[in-house]
C-alpha cells in the first residue's frame, strides 16, 4: 500500500530519490502559525540563481535572529490568554522583494492576519492580535500603540502556499523545496492567479471585525469565491517531516484545504498538485477526503495526531461508500455521477439506474474493533478495493467530476 501510495503521489518523479510516502497524524498539534519575513542582508542581494532561492541565507536556527526572539517572547507573555502551541517559521515570498531592515512582514494563521514592513520593536503588539482572542482593553498596550501597529496591515491572499526551503537546516529540503516553491509560482503566474488582493476595507483594521469578516469554511459552510482565487507562494523555514520533504502547508481561511499539511510533492508532480488544490469540491473536508490529494496528506493545524487520524479514517470510510456506487453505476452504464459528499445522492443515483450497491463486510469499513492484527488487516484490505476501484473508474472514463 506504500508503494502504491507513493506511486499515486508521484513521488518517484526523479530517478535515484529515495522518499518516503505521505503519513496522515505526522503533524505535531500547533494552534497558530506565525511567519516572519525577515530582511535579506545585503551580502545576500545576488542575482545568482541559487543565492536567490528563497531562504538560501537563514542559518540553520532562525530562532536566534532578533525579530523571531521578540516573537517568543511575545508569545511568553501573552501566553495566559489563549490555549496551545504556536509554530514559529521564517518566510520568503516568491515574487516580491522583502521587507527594509529594521522591519518584517509577518503573517499568522488562522487568524489571518497580515502586517507587512512592521517594525522590530511593534511585533509584540502583532502577535498578540494574532494569537488571543482577548481585546484590545484586556492587552496591555495603549491606543496609540495599537493604531500604529494596525496601520501596517496587509491583504492576506485567498491562498498561501509554503514550501519547506531551509537548506541550512535539512539537505532533502534544500535541494527539494527551493525547485518546488518556482514551480508552484510559476503556476501561478500562468493562471494570472499572483494578482495583488483587493485594498482592505475600512473594517479591516479591526483584527476582530477581519476574523469575523473570513470565517473557515469548514465551520461555516461557505463556499470559496467563484473569483479566481488570489495564490501567494512562500518559501518557510523548517517545519518538520524531513522523510516526506517536498512539504506544502496550504492556509486560507475560505478554502477547504486551510490548514492542511502535504508531502511528497516536487517539481515533478507540483502542477498536478496545485490543479487538485485548485479544484476541490465545495463541501470536501479538505486533503484527508479529496482523493487527488488524499496521497499527499499529512495532517492540519491545530489537531493532535489521534484527530488527524481520526478525520483520515471518516474521510476514507465515506469514499468507500462514494467510489463503490459510482463503480457500481459505472458497470450499470450509468450517466457520470458528481462525487458531492451526500452519499444518499449516490445511492439514490445508482438506485435509478438499476444497479446494487455492492455490500461491503461492515468489518472493513469499522475501525478499531478486534484485534490490532485484524483492523490493520481491514485497513489494507479497504484501502487495496478504493484503490482497485478508482482504478477502473479512471479506465471506464467515470472519474466523478471535479
Amino acid at each position: 500500500m506504500k508503494l502504491q501510495a507513493r506511486q499515486a503521489a508521484g513521488l518517484a518523479a526523479k530517478a535515484g530519490e529515495v522518499l518516503a510516502a505521505a503519513r496522515p497524524g505526522s503533524v505535531n498539534q500547533y494552534q497558530h502559525h506565525i511567519c516572519v519575513q525577515l530582511p535579506r542582508p545585503a551580502d545576500h542581494m545576488t542575482s545568482s540563481a541559487a543565492a536567490a532561492a528563497p531562504g538560501a541565507w537563514w542559518p540553520p536556527l532562525i530562532e536566534k535572529e532578533q525579530a523571531v526572539v521578540e516573537v517568543f517572547a511575545a508569545i511568553a507573555q501573552h501566553a495566559e490568554l489563549f490555549d496551545g502551541k504556536v509554530k514559529v517559521t521564517a518566510i520568503e515570498e516568491l515574487g516580491r522583494s522583502g521587507p527594509p531592515p529594521g522591519t518584517v512582514n509577518l503573517c499568522a494563521w488562522p487568524a489571518s492576519l497580515r502586517f507587512d514592513s512592521l517594525p522590530v520593536d511593534k511585533i509584540g503588539l502583532a502577535v498578540a492580535l494574532a494569537v488571543t482572542e482577548s481585546s484590545i482593553a484586556q492587552l496591555p498596550y495603549k491606543a496609540r500603540e495599537y493604531k500604529a501597529v494596525t496601520a501596517h496591515m496587509a491583504p492576506m491572499p485567498n491562498l498561501a502556499l509554503l514550501v519547506c526551503c531551509h537548506a541550512a537546516r535539512d539537505t532533502r529540503c534544500g535541494k527539494l523545496g527551493p525547485p518546488l516553491a518556482a514551480t508552484l509560482q510559476r503556476l501561478v503566474q500562468q493562471r494570472g492567479l499572483d494578482q495583488e488582493p483587493p485594498s482592505l476595507s475600512a473594517s479591516a483594521n479591526d483584527p476582530a471585525a477581519a476574523s469575523d469578516s473570513q470565517p473557515s469554511s469548514r465551520s461555516s459552510g461557505a463556499s470559496p469565491s467563484t473569483a479566481l482565487p488570489r495564490v501567494q507562494v512562500f518559501g518557510t523555514s523548517h517545519i518538520g517531516g524531513h522523510k516526506y520533504a517536498g512539504n506544502v502547508l496550504c492556509y486560507g481561511a475560505e478554502h477547504p484545504c486551510d490548514g492542511d499539511w502535504f508531502g511528497g510533492v516536487n517539481s515533478g508532480n507540483a502542477e498536478a498538485f496545485m490543479e487538485a488544490i485548485l479544484g476541490i469540491e465545495l463541501g470536501v473536508d479538505g486533503g484527508a477526503e479529496d482523493p487527488a490529494l488524499r496521497p499527499y496528506w499529512r495532517g492540519r493545524l491545530g489537531l493532535t495526531k489521534e484527530e488527524q487520524l481520526e478525520l483520515w479514517e471518516q474521510a476514507r470510510n465515506k469514499l468507500a461508500i462514494v467510489l463503490l456506487v459510482l463503480y457500481d453505476a459505472s458497470r450499470c452504464g450509468g450517466p457520470r455521477i458528481k462525487a458531492v459528499p451526500t452519499c444518499m445522492v449516490l445511492l439514490h443515483s445508482a438506485a435509478e439506474q438499476g444497479g446494487g450497491v455492492e455490500e461491503v463486510d461492515d468489518a472493513a469499513l469499522e475501525q478499531g474493533s478486534g484485534s490490532e492484527e485484524a483492523g490493520s488487516q481491514g485497513d489494507d484490505e479497504l484501502e487495496r478495493l478504493l484503490d482497485e476501484r478508482w482504478s477502473k473508474l479512471r479506465q471506464l472514463g467515470q472519474r466523478p467530476e471535479r
